[in-house]
Parts: structure tokens; sequence; C-alpha cells
């Protein structure tokens, strides 16, 4: 077994880990290209990580976060805007999938998401910033995986095991009180799985090695968002020491804070 950090040759296997992990997501139903394309936003800067976990030549887990430093919105509008082209192709490949709940639920997010490619925000500063998104791994929508600032978040597939966790991130209150006193917040915004593998510790061991990230690049202070159903993922991080902070509709946002070492 061993713990990698991914490249650009390494998406088309991880894509197919999580489509394995989340079959019914909405990113795992645009498909392959689409995933791929979502998991790359996190090699394109040094701000955000992906890594995975290889057993008997496979990707068998993958996780990925994202500290955010003055970019104008948060993980999951940025995988959105960054797959966006590779997302429209997809939709015209599988137009039926305009009418899928999740795409129908999250017609507000798709509309601001289109508004920014025509009229691009500008970037805000990064120290303190409350408004730290990180989602679920399903892109299409800011708010699900992404916990997205929207607890609708709901937009991630839910993690399927309790080995195989998957985060997501809102935006409210009892958050930006946590953000105030530590500058920084290191977001878990995707995570899973494969379904054979579960049970066997990988989601721990994907959450230790987000963790050392995370330290790494002096943010000893963590969060994600999950969905409310979700019970055997919550308690796989209550288990690695992660703590419950605010339930909002669907979501429930946990944080940890880290000492450094």
């Amino acid at each position: 077994m061993e713990i990698i950090t991914a490249s650009h040759k390494d998406l088309p296997r991880i894509a197919h880990c999580h489509i394995r992990a989340f079959p019914a997501s909405l990113s795992s139903l645009l498909g392959p290209r689409y995933t791929a394309k979502m998991l790359e936003w996190y090699l394109t800067s040094d701000n955000k990580f992906l890594f995975h976990i290889e057993m008997d030549g496979r990707v068998v887990g993958y996780c990925g976060g994202f500290v955010r430093k003055g970019e104008p919105y948060g993980s999951s509008s940025g995988m959105t805007q960054y797959a966006f082209r590779e997302g429209i192709r997809a939709l015209l490949l599988r137009p039926w999938l305009v009418f899928h709940p999740k795409v129908r639920g999250n017609f507000r997010f798709l509309g601001r998401n289109l508004w920014y490619r025509l009229f691009p925000p500008r970037a805000q500063p990064a120290a303190g910033d409350n408004s730290l998104q990180s989602r679920v791994s399903t892109p299409l929508n800011d708010q699900q995986g992404s916990q997205s600032r929207t607890v609708a978040q709901s937009q991630s597939h839910k993690v399927p095991q309790s080995q195989s966790p998957t985060v997501d991130n809102i935006g409210s209150h009892s958050r930006t009180v946590a953000q105030s006193q530590s500058p920084l917040s290191a977001g878990l915004v995707v995570i899973g799985v494969d379904p054979g593998y579960q049970g066997k510790g990988l989601g721990s061991l994907l959450l230790q090695e987000f963790e050392r990230r995370a330290l790494a690049m002096n943010c000893p202070h963590m969060h994600l968002t999950v969905e409310k159903e979700n019970a055997p993922a919550i308690r796989t991080y209550e288990r690695n020491g992660w703590q419950v902070v605010e339930i909002q509709g669907g979501s429930v946002r946990m944080e940890k804070e880290c000492e450094r070492v």
C-alpha cells in the first residue's frame, strides 16, 4: 500500500475510483472525463492538494483539500468554473441529466457560476476569510459537495461506508467564529474509498494524511461538511478527532484543530 501525491497521469484512475465510490453522484453521472477534469482543479496551485492510495496496482482511495488564499470563490465554484466546458460537453452528450434532481435543485448555483463565467469576480483577501467553502466531491453544485456554503451541499455524494467519508463545507456563523481565531483553514473537499476496499481503515488513513498535509501548509485548523444522514462517515470523522460544530439543513459541519509538531 502506498500514498501518492496525484499527478495528471493519475487523474483517470482516481476518477474511476470516485465513480466506483459514488456512482449516483452528479459528477459520476457526467462521466469519467468530467470527473477527471474536476479533480484536475486540485493540481492547479500550491494551495490545493490531491493524493491517493494504491493497492494491488489500483487506486483504492483518494482525498483532496483546499486552503483558500484570495480566490474569489470557494472550492465548489472553483471546480465548476475549471471544468465548465467539460461539464457543458457532458450535458450535451447526456441531455436527460438536465432533469436530474441534483441539476434542477441547483439552478441558482449553476446560474451564479454562469454569471461568474461572464463576469469573473475579483479575488478576495485570504486571511480571516470566513467564506471558506469546501465541498463534497460532486462539484457541479456549489452546495453539495460543497457543503457548500450552502449546505445544500448535497451535491456531494454520500459517503458510501464508514471507511469512505465525504465532505463538504457550509457557511455559517459558527464557522465564522472558528475561522476568526485561525486566519487560514484547510477544507477537506473530496474523499472516497473504493467499495471493494472499505472496512480496511483506509478512510482513517486518508484523514491522517490530510491532516499531515494541512499542517505542512501551516493550517492546524481544518473543516469539512458531510450530509446529516451519512452517519457512518460522521462516526469515522469523530473517531479521528473531528467535532460537529454546526448542523444546518441536511448538512453537518465538522472541524478539527491539530497541534503543530
